[in-house]
């Protein structure tokens, strides 16, 4: 009797009350049906993915601390294990990633180690005691951490919504965080000769389809008639556009054109109204993510100047 409850003593820390376990479990079953949605198709979908992403690290959490109380209540020659409440959280976490393709999802790797970094806090804070305080401050470095990717897109989607419809003149320092290279290309913000205009120049490092992709963080483009902006290559050369709409997979399900560039700088505008992908299908322009500026074929050392990226309606 006396084991039994020295034992009972040392978990009564560990344990939550019933309402407490239910009211975890419940918040778990819902961020679980969550990671189960397309998005793609959601208004605001990249906001929403960020937030979702953001949501791993405390769903970790959540998910250790309940099976870690759960094991308080087994037979003392199992609950002496609790440490195999990491590995069962673990295995949920991963089993979730694996089947997220299969309903319209993909899988990631960040995801899957935030929602890790959650289960290690949480099992350290309900079984260190002494230490709760710097798993506390910890956690709140992870937590600020993971909210970084989310606070960086709002804050993108309102700049942007404040200077529309100019998408980037790269005035700015922080216009280069709607750029991505689509491969191994560099880019770079380089002021003019007279130092009177920023443009953003891609030095393309390899041969094939290769260039750089504005990332379109939401924006309704359903307004506005033509995307415009001005280019030069270092050689004169076809310039591809190509323009990608939530439900754009493939060759065919995306709008593609087609420019001939010199090495001065030109003007060019695509017109969005109506625009159509090679299979037919009209692209909603209201749910365009993203928009690609590249060169086909062999371009090794090229170099790619873009700016002035603008709606017109």
């Amino acid at each position: 009797m006396t084991s039994i409850n020295h034992r009972n003593h040392d978990d009564k820390h560990l344990r939550f009350s019933p309402k407490r376990s239910t009211l975890i479990f419940l918040v778990l079953v819902a961020l679980g049906t969550m990671a189960f949605i397309p998005t793609h198709n959601l208004p605001y979908h990249y906001l929403i993915n960020a937030a979702m992403n953001a949501l791993h690290f405390p769903a970790g959490v959540l998910l250790c601390s309940l099976l870690t109380t759960l094991f308080t209540y087994l037979p003392k020659w199992i609950s002496r294990y609790r440490w195999l409440a990491i590995l069962f959280s673990f295995s949920i976490l991963i089993a979730i990633e694996l089947v997220q393709p299969l309903v319209g999802r993909t899988r990631s790797y960040e995801d899957l180690l935030w929602g890790a970094s959650g289960v290690l806090i949480a099992f350290a804070y309900l079984t260190l005691h002494p230490f709760r305080q710097i798993v506390i401050a910890l956690a709140l470095v992870l937590v600020s951490f993971s909210t970084i990717p989310l606070v960086s897109h709002a804050t993108n989607l309102y700049r942007l919504h404040q200077r529309m419809p100019i998408l980037t003149t790269f005035s700015e320092d922080q216009d280069i965080d709607f750029w991505e290279p689509a491969s191994q290309e560099r880019f770079f913000l380089k002021t003019t000769d007279d130092g009177a205009d920023r443009f953003l120049r891609t030095e393309i490092k390899h041969s094939g389809w290769s260039g750089v992709t504005f990332v379109n963080p939401d924006i309704d483009w359903s307004m506005f008639t033509q995307l415009c902006f001005k280019s030069r290559l270092s050689n004169s050369a076809e310039l591809h556009t190509r323009i990608d709409d939530r439900a754009s997979h493939d060759y065919q399900t995306r709008f593609h054109a087609q420019f001939s560039i010199s090495t001065q700088w030109q003007s060019f505008c695509v017109p969005l109204l109506h625009i159509r992908n090679p299979s037919g299908d009209r692209l909603l322009t209201n749910s365009i993510v993203r928009v690609v500026f590249f060169a086909a074929g062999q371009n090794d050392g090229l170099i790619l100047d873009l700016d002035d990226l603008v709606l017109r309606p």
